[in-house]
């Protein structure tokens, strides 16, 4: 709808859009503003998880901007947390801090706590 906004980080369509370098390994490579969206589901409860078998999702699958998908696994990578394990869009929200047409911040030390917390 034309008055989305991410449910991870709140920021509008207009405000996820970046100023960056298209197609960057292609002759034809240029600036320009783009925009990535991606549907960010609890890979809990997919059939691959490797430590629980298919578990019920924590939340429902979600279109969120590229930044806050981005967030969810650079947390977890950095943090060593288990990959079959997703933050939540709310979740999210509570680690990162967003700007504008530029990257987000993450607090990981709050990631961290949020984990901890959802894993009971």
């Amino acid at each position: 709808p034309r008055d989305w906004t991410c449910p991870g980080c709140g920021r509008s369509k207009f405000q996820i859009l970046r100023w960056t370098l298209i197609y960057p390994k292609r002759a034809d490579r240029h600036e320009g503003w783009a925009a990535g969206l991606h549907t960010h589901h609890d890979h809990g409860g997919d059939a691959t998880s490797r430590y629980f078998g298919r578990a019920p999702a924590r939340f429902a699958p979600v279109v969120i901007c590229e930044q806050c998908n981005s967030a969810d696994a650079v947390a977890k990578r950095k943090l060593g947390l288990r990959k079959d394990f997703s933050f939540s869009p709310f979740e999210i929200r509570q680690f990162v801090r967003a700007t504008p047409h530029g990257f987000h911040q993450i607090n990981y030390d709050l990631a961290l706590r949020i984990y901890t917390s959802a894993l009971g």
